[in-house]
């Protein structure tokens, strides 16, 4: 699945938002820096050293699969508690408005 980032917009910005998958037990970084999105699997000692996420989510790989394809609104998986915000939803909405 490929993407866009939209470059105008994200000269000298500095975010990241974490995906953590509970069906699975994985975590990942998306870090946007310097106009360059950066994925990490992050690992349990990654967990201890990392600086901490701008806003951190927490749903299985399913659901994120389904919000991809846009065959779940990620308001209706968040209000049905499939999706767990932690941090600012403006933030996590400005993240995602890069793309």
């Amino acid at each position: 699945m490929s993407t866009r980032l939209k470059a105008e917009l994200v000269d000298g910005v500095n975010m990241s938002v974490e995906l953590h998958f509970d069906d699975t037990g994985t975590t990942y970084r998306l870090h946007l820096v310097y106009s360059v999105l950066h994925v990490q699997l992050i690992d349990d000692d990654d967990l201890l050293r990392r600086q901490p996420a701008d806003v951190k989510l927490t749903l299985s790989e399913q659901s994120w699969r389904q919000i991809l394809l846009q065959k779940q609104s990620p308001v209706i998986a968040y209000a049905s508690g499939q999706l767990q915000v932690d941090g600012s939803l403006s933030e996590l909405r400005r993240f995602f408005s890069y793309f």
